[in-house]
């Protein structure tokens, strides 16, 4: 299964598969309000960066979202992952 989606996604998914696999870890990732209508989301606890969807003022996008993090503007809490396709935990700030 890691090789058929590492062959398909063209990148070595290994550390991803080793993290939900050989470990109770969730990946977590953290939503800043850093300005009005700035916002700052992170990746917490996994050195690499993972695309995730998401929601900012009803607009959908797809972001590659690492420990340094990406900045996204909306008038509301942007929604991270809304279509669940990671098991994570958000932590709001």
């Amino acid at each position: 299964m890691e090789e058929l989606f590492s062959t398909a996604s063209g990148k070595n998914l290994e550390a991803l598969f080793d993290f939900y696999l050989r470990t109770t870890n969730k990946l977590e990732f953290t939503i800043k309000q850093t300005e009005d209508e700035k916002y700052k989301i992170t990746l917490t606890n996994f050195d690499e960066a993972l695309p995730v969807q998401l929601s900012v003022d009803g607009v959908l996008s797809k972001q590659l979202i690492s420990k340094e993090g990406v900045i996204v503007t909306g008038k509301t809490w942007p929604i991270l992952d809304p279509n669940v396709y990671y098991l994570k935990k958000v932590v709001l700030e």
